[in-house]
């Protein structure tokens, strides 16, 4: 009874209902630069829609940037980057940097009742990569623009150790449960942000 709606999508595979998908190492490599893209996904049933700005799962070594994007209205995730491998040189890198984000205010409560949300950053498919120094890739969410509408929102959610979440503009303008920056890993860095509004939390770190 869901729909799904992406803006821009890069996957190693497409996800079907009750399948456990395996990582393909050669499937999204090198450099992925997304970019200064404009998007939109207001639709008329949020609470039944998975949507989702920029979505990228399954990288392997790649430098994933993920920068300077306006996306609003989305009401699973603004932006989302799941399990990105790094490789054993350590290349492996993702950079969310200089987006301008909006949520909708009402969000779809698939996988999560906590949404709308504004950047997810986690290991997913398999969370024993966020504790993994071989296999995780680096993690840096910086000056990023990010208000959240909904009532159980989350600005940035990082689950993966490492992670620098810094120098981010954030302004809560939903409910009682909506919260700012959520690690839900290790040995993090969260730095400068600049955080408004009301909610549950402006910072949450729990293992």
């Amino acid at each position: 009874g869901l729909s799904r709606q992406k803006g821009i999508a890069i996957s190693e595979h497409q996800m079907k209902p009750g399948e456990k998908p395996k990582h393909i190492p050669e499937a999204i490599t090198g450099i992925l630069s997304i970019s200064d893209n404009e998007i939109d996904l207001t639709n008329e049933i949020p609470e039944k829609t998975m949507a989702q700005g920029v979505f990228v799962l399954g990288s392997t070594g790649a430098t994933v940037k993920i920068t300077g994007n306006s996306i609003m209205n989305c009401s699973l995730n603004s932006i989302e980057a799941l399990d990105n491998y790094n490789v054993e040189d350590g290349n492996g890198i993702v950079i969310i940097k200089d987006n301008r984000i909006i949520t909708s205010s009402v969000g779809v409560p698939v996988p999560s009742p906590s949404t709308p949300n504004g950047i997810l950053v986690a290991w997913f498919l398999d969370l024993t990569g966020a504790s993994d120094p071989v296999r995780r890739d680096k993690v840096i969410v910086v000056d990023n623009q990010i208000e959240t509408r909904g009532e159980t929102s989350s600005a940035i959610t990082v689950i993966s150790d490492e992670a620098v979440i810094a120098s981010n503009d954030i302004r809560l303008k939903g409910g009682p449960k909506a919260k700012a920056i959520v690690q839900l890993s290790s040995d993090g860095v969260i730095a400068d942000n600049k955080i408004e509004g009301s909610g549950f939390c402006g910072v949450k770190v729990t293992p």
